[in-house]
Parts: C-alpha cells; sequence; structure tokens
C-alpha cells in the first residue's frame, strides 16, 4: 500500500531469480489500493494478489481506519500472505499499531 516507485520494487521485478526459483511480479499502480485511496476488501479481492506488502504503514503519513485493517486481516485469514516493510505501525504519528496484529506483534507494543 502506498504504492511509491520505489527502485527496489522495479529491481525485485527484473531480478527475482536472483532470489528465488518462484517468479514474482510486484504490481504497485493499482489506484484502488494505492495512495489515499481507501483499502477495502473487495479491493483486495479484485486484485488476486497472493501477497500484500504493506509499505512503510507506521512511518508515512497514513492513519490507516480499522475497517482497512478488518479488509487485511479477512484477507490474510483466507491464506493470502502479508509482508510489512520499514516502519510497519508505529513511528510517530500517525499510530497505526493496530496493524502490528496482523503480523504476529502486539498492538500495545
Amino acid at each position: 500500500m502506498g504504492c511509491s516507485p520505489l527502485a527496489v520494487w522495479d529491481n525485485l521485478n527484473v531480478n527475482w531469480s536472483n532470489y528465488g526459483s518462484v517468479p514474482i511480479e510486484i504490481i504497485y499502480s493499482d489506484p484502488t489500493l494505492c495512495g489515499c485511496a481507501k483499502v477495502t476488501y473487495a479491493a483486495l479481492v479484485a486484485s488476486e494478489a497472493d501477497v500484500v506488502i504493506v509499505q512503510n504503514s507506521g512511518g508515512g503519513n497514513q492513519q490507516w481506519s480499522g475497517d482497512e485493517m478488518v479488509a487485511l486481516q479477512t484477507y490474510a485469514n483466507e491464506g493470502h500472505r502479508l509482508i510489512g516493510t520499514y516502519k510497519a505501525s508505529q513511528h510517530s504519528s500517525p499510530d497505526n499499531r493496530g496493524l502490528a496484529p496482523l503480523f504476529g506483534l502486539r498492538s500495545d507494543l
């Protein structure tokens, strides 16, 4: 989420075979899941993503709503994986520690 055009995603798309045998494609241009769009369960399902990257959710400026966290949890409960990068739940403001349980962490840390 956030969908920053980071060179690392482009690099992984091109050079995935340097890191493993499973082909990957990281798509970070879906307007229903990027930037200021509210993340919904329907958008996650429509994306058909095997893995959702929750990028810098605690260090950016996006405050995740309870509904968005439930959408991510529901999608993960169906067997999809979540990856949290960098400041995955809190740095200063906003406080997204509610995302912590999605990664097996306590939200009161």
